[in-house]
């Protein structure tokens, strides 16, 4: 399949998984032979249906399956352009709305390629590109979260898309005040399951499948429950919302095990229930909660207190991500600081970190990155002898810059390096 770059490219529910379209992409995926994985739906945000369910696919083995087979026909109502621009998917015609392209494809495909997301919505232009997009998100985090599903897919240039009334508009991030509104929307939604769910009495205990007793001692701040930064090896967990402090006893009373993960410095935490080996048992013990009124609960898994998405835990050596990403606090809390050397002109000596440099457009999956790097890094661009470079805002702390440098990798930025630099 060719791929057509797109020029505007660089600008949950559980109802998901029972949804119809899950029963007719069986269908059109075992016409080819091909068996579809259960789905997992991710990025869920406030709103019941927001996010994607998502079949773990082998991307390629279905390509070879569908492209390769002598039934395949594009005539008769099966291409993927007719289906998805018909059936349910198509953006809001009110409000902002988020959806992750798959792809732009001038070529005719057949529906089933797409089998694995629901739900779906193609796209047709007038110059004979089609956009392949899925999922409908009402904030721009959780999208991030499907797109980085996707890519672990094989599917690497998928990115945010943002709409605006029904309408798509350049830059998938949304301003700085509306992401933060975003973020307090989903902080509040996740206060308000925690605070309707059934209330049992002081004292009842239970027993988690951690194995872990789970009584009415419950922690009272948020110093008292552990992070993931010293947990090591990989461990599935059910993420059960986000609190501003941690809630009152009754609330965590049948959480079993906690585990938290600071989301800002104005005091919101993540909160998550549980320590598992295996996805299997952290989703029955997501079910469980599930059906004691947490129905916003998903099943995250963190690798070396590293969060990674969860489509590529099965795929990810433990050891791989060792020293990898921001670094862990160390035991006393310390940072190196790197020392400030003052040359005889007075000047400061800092660290930046050089994204890339590029003779000609930058990729599309990299534009988008640099669009979803956090605001802190301070990018920019130089022009310099027909190449454009892109490098972070300077820090006095080469620690700091380090972890950026980390990020940046991470990220897909392979050649990303350190600089050390004077003045501004």
């Amino acid at each position: 399949m060719e791929v057509v770059a797109d020029e505007t490219s660089t600008s949950a529910s559980m109802g998901l998984n029972n949804s119809p379209l899950n029963d007719v992409n069986e269908r059109r995926a075992s016409a080819f032979g091909v068996v579809l994985p259960a789905a997992e739906v991710v990025g869920q945000g406030t709103s019941s249906g927001s996010g994607v369910a998502i079949r773990p696919i082998d991307r390629v083995a279905m390509e070879r399956a569908i492209l390769g087979s002598a039934s395949l026909d594009l005539n008769e109502g099966n291409s993927a352009a007719e289906t998805f621009a018909v059936e349910s998917g198509a953006p809001r015609s009110d409000g902002v709305e988020y959806k992750i392209q798959i792809g732009a494809f001038r070529k005719a495909l057949p529906a089933a390629l797409f089998a694995a997301f629901n739900p779906m919505w193609a796209q047709s232009l007038s110059n004979g590109i089609t956009r392949y997009m899925a999922g409908s998100f009402d904030a721009y985090d959780p999208a991030v979260v499907a797109r980085d599903a996707i890519r672990s897919l094989g599917y690497d240039d998928a990115f945010v898309v943002r709409f605006v009334d029904g309408e798509r508009v350049r830059g998938s991030r949304p301003p700085v005040d509306e992401l933060a509104q975003e973020r307090v929307n989903q902080q509040a939604s996740s206060r308000a399951t925690a605070s309707n769910e059934p209330q049992g009495e002081l004292g009842e205990s239970t027993v988690d499948p951690a194995g872990v007793v789970a009584t009415s001692n419950a922690p009272s701040t948020a110093q008292n429950i552990p992070t993931w930064n010293n947990i090591r090896g990989r461990v599935y967990s059910v993420q059960v919302g986000a609190f501003r402090g941690v809630p009152d006893e009754n609330a965590v009373a049948k959480l079993g095990t906690l585990t938290r993960e600071d989301a800002g410095t104005d005091g919101w935490l993540r909160l998550f229930s549980g320590r598992f080996e295996d996805e299997q048992s952290a989703a029955e013990h997501r079910d469980e909660l599930r059906l004691d009124g947490r129905e916003d609960a998903f099943v995250v898994v963190y690798i070396n207190g590293k969060r990674i998405p969860l489509l590529e835990a099965s795929t990810t050596a433990v050891g791989s991500l060792v020293g990898m990403g921001e670094a862990a606090p160390s035991e006393t809390g310390s940072e190196q600081e790197a020392s400030q050397d003052e040359g005889s002109e007075g000047v400061m000596v800092g660290w930046e970190v050089e994204l890339g440099e590029y003779s000609s457009t930058i990729p599309v999956r990299l534009a988008n990155a640099i669009l979803d790097a956090p605001l802190g890094w301070g990018i920019r661009s130089l022009r310099e002898q027909g190449f454009t470079r892109y490098i972070t805002r300077k820090s006095p702390n080469q620690s700091e810059a380090q972890s950026w440098l980390n990020q940046a990798k991470e990220m897909g930025f392979d050649q990303a390096r350190l600089i050390e630099s004077g003045g501004n």
